[in-house]
């Protein structure tokens, strides 16, 4: 699903990086309170973190398969990433998947990047296994809730400014528990029912001296993540890249994140056995562009069905 094109085309890989360019997999765990050491680790994990979401690392995902006992993966591998975990990769045919939208049109659409994200998850969700109806079903506990937002955060402007990093989060739309409500943007240039779509990017990052641009999505789950992620994911990522602070930019990027619960293996035996504890992990964070010619024209074409003004 790299290309978004018309033709249902093998992914092209890149030639792997060879010798010193070759990035690195970082594990990204983020420990409970009360852990020995938890400042050290929680500030190597957002290390990692911050090299990973600025493309100098790549993730390694403490789920992947084998690794972990009792967390179901899909058999449907078809490459392996080198260096890497076996992964399988979100396949569709666009041409396909937007006539099958015409047919899928919401009848009262809303003006929200989350309800068309939520539209198009539907259309493919069913089939693909509902994933994230597993996620939104499954009841969290306040603390995990709490660490999954602090871990997801880390990488905050007190941070930047520790390791001199010329970036900045210029916004955090993430629900904190402090806060009683999240500021949105609007986008003019995308209207559904002549109402500006209401967007809330989870973070958005900013270089200033580089006019530079990074917009990043968060999901969490426990299932097999494609490589490439899941359409709903992009489509967000789509919408937000028409926020003015986006379109100004000179290089925009799109980053789309999955978290998830893992747990440490138990030490011991018997009397002297101490179980695991339960880690805030990053899984995959995957990086695009979102000023492609492709990309864009197959999300514009998704949101013009979503509005009604298409194939009417």
């Amino acid at each position: 699903m790299s290309d978004w094109d018309d033709e249902d085309e093998e992914e092209q890989e890149p030639p792997p990086l060879v010798g010193p360019e070759r990035p690195s997999r970082r594990s990204v765990n983020f420990w409970p309170e009360g852990s020995r050491g938890l400042d050290r680790m929680d500030r190597q994990a957002a290390e990692a973190r911050a090299q990973v979401l600025f493309g100098a690392a790549l993730v390694k995902d403490p789920l992947e398969k084998d690794k972990i006992v009792g967390i179901p993966f899909a058999q449907d591998v078809v490459k392996r990433v080198p260096d890497g975990p076996v992964s399988s990769t979100f396949k569709l045919v666009p041409s396909e998947f937007l006539r099958h939208a015409q047919k899928m049109r919401p009848e009262k659409p809303e003006a929200t990047v989350s309800a068309f994200s939520q539209w198009i998850y539907s259309l493919y969700g069913k089939a693909f296994g509902d994933d994230e109806d597993r996620e939104r079903g499954k009841a969290m506990e306040p603390e995990i809730l709490e660490r999954r937002t602090k871990a997801a955060c880390c990488v905050n402007n007190g941070f930047l400014r520790s390791i001199d990093s010329e970036w900045r989060l210029i916004h955090n739309g993430l629900h904190v528990r402090d806060r009683d409500h999240v500021d949105y943007f609007t986008i003019d240039s995308l209207k559904v029912n002549g109402e500006p779509l209401r967007a809330s990017p989870d973070l958005v990052y900013r270089n200033a001296r580089f006019s530079e641009v990074i917009i990043v999505e968060i999901k969490h789950s426990r299932m097999q993540i494609p490589a490439n992620l899941w359409p709903n994911i992009w489509g967000q990522l789509w919408c937000y890249a028409q926020i003015d602070i986006a379109r100004n930019a000179n290089s925009l990027t799109a980053v789309g994140e999955v978290w998830g619960e893992s747990w440490t293996r138990g030490l011991g035996r018997g009397r002297n056995y101490t179980p695991g504890v339960p880690l805030v992990s990053l899984r995959a964070s995957v990086r695009r562009d979102p000023r492609s010619a492709a990309y864009d024209r197959f999300f514009r074409a998704l949101f013009e069905i979503y509005c009604g003004r298409s194939g009417a």
